[in-house]
């Protein structure tokens, strides 16, 4: 008659118990270490799962301590380190881990993405390949590679990993949202087909429905690029440079009353804004309300802000331009040796530098 495997009877009594239960059993100095070991990994692996990680740690450590070669602490251990950004002492775990089970792709996989967070880009591509010898099929190794080679500006190369990757898991997220980035620069219609299939699966991705709206704004198909600006604010609602862009696209459809309403926001969140400041200040030039405002016919809060903005402007103008100008100016009445005449051309420089900026609004 054959006997029962001791071990798996183990697993699975412990994977019934509660963790005070799991608790009170590892207060008992009397259970085997092997016993112990489990029941230490699967409380550390319990408060990985609930987000406390520290606490996660100490268990997964107590098990190690208990057991040096118990491949699934040594696992996660590593995992929770590499989640907290404590990369060298992950890769430490995943290389201890691999000693023991040099065939699990996952390990492979977690040691080349701690690798690479550490800048060793050669050794963290060889443990990807080694992850993607064991299985072509992974499609998450392949987007890890392809962002890789994205950042090392291996554009082709990174289009062919993300191709891999859709090819092994259509749904793989990452892959269809590099794949648009890749193509952002020059191609924004393919750039766009790639975001669409990329926020089909995560929709809640703040960042790629920005991506979409900016490739929209270039595009000029602004009322499209509102509605990824508006999806974009329901998740990233204090963005003060999201609304900045909301409120020039606005400005475009001719939307000046709700264009300056974005602006506003955008100053309300960082006052600091000065592409905010600028944009406001010329949708109010544009609908001629500028000069109103200044005569005083508005209300204490518009002459409040539009004073801001002005004064924005002029501290910029200060800082960027007026140095230029001052010596523009002292180059004319050295030259000239007339004071007025050197004026003449500081103020027609100044001239110059205000026309130039009213373009570069006017052409955003």
């Amino acid at each position: 008659m054959n006997q029962p495997d001791d071990s798996r009877m183990n697993d699975q009594v412990t994977l019934d118990l509660t963790q005070t239960e799991r608790r009170q059993i590892l207060e008992d100095a009397s259970i085997s270490i092997e016993i112990k070991t489990l029941l230490l990994h699967q409380e550390g692996q319990y408060l990985a799962d609930e987000q406390q990680f520290e606490a996660a740690i100490a268990y997964y450590t107590q098990a190690i301590q208990a057991n040096p070669d118990y491949l699934p602490a040594l696992k996660g251990q590593a995992s929770v380190l590499s989640k907290l950004e404590r990369y060298y002492d992950a890769f430490k775990h995943y290389t201890a881990a691999l000693e023991i089970d040099p065939d699990d792709y996952a390990l492979w996989r977690g040691r080349g993405f701690v690798l690479l967070q550490l800048e060793q880009r050669e050794e963290g591509l060889a443990s990807l390949e080694k992850a993607l010898e064991l299985n072509p099929h992974a499609s998450e190794v392949w987007s890890l590679k392809a962002l890789e080679l994205a950042r090392s500006h291996q554009r082709n190369e990174a289009l062919k990993s993300c191709d891999r990757a859709i090819a092994a898991n259509p749904k793989e997220h990452l892959a269809w949202r590099l794949r648009g980035l890749l193509f952002k620069e020059n191609q924004p219609e393919e750039a766009l087909e790639n975001y669409d299939k990329a926020l089909e699966l995560n929709p809640d991705d703040a960042e790629l429905w920005i991506y979409k709206a900016t490739a929209l704004s270039k595009l000029r198909r602004d009322e499209e690029a509102l509605i990824s600006y508006d999806r974009a604010l329901d998740l990233k609602p204090r963005d003060f440079y999201l609304w900045y862009q909301q409120g020039l696209s606005l400005r475009r459809l001719g939307q000046f009353d709700i264009a300056i309403a974005s602006f506003d926001q955008a100053l309300s969140l960082n006052p600091s804004c000065y592409p905010a400041s600028r944009s406001r200040l010329y949708a109010l030039l544009t609908t001629g309300k500028l000069v109103s405002q200044v005569m005083g016919n508005c209300s204490v809060a518009e002459q409040k802000r539009l004073w801001h903005d002005l004064n924005q402007a002029l501290t910029l103008f200060s800082k960027r331009k007026l140095p230029a100008l001052v010596a523009i100016g002292l180059v004319a009445l050295f030259s000239t040796h007339s004071q007025s005449l050197a004026l003449l051309v500081a103020s027609l420089f100044a001239g110059v530098a205000v026309w130039s900026d009213l373009i570069q609004e006017a052409e955003k």
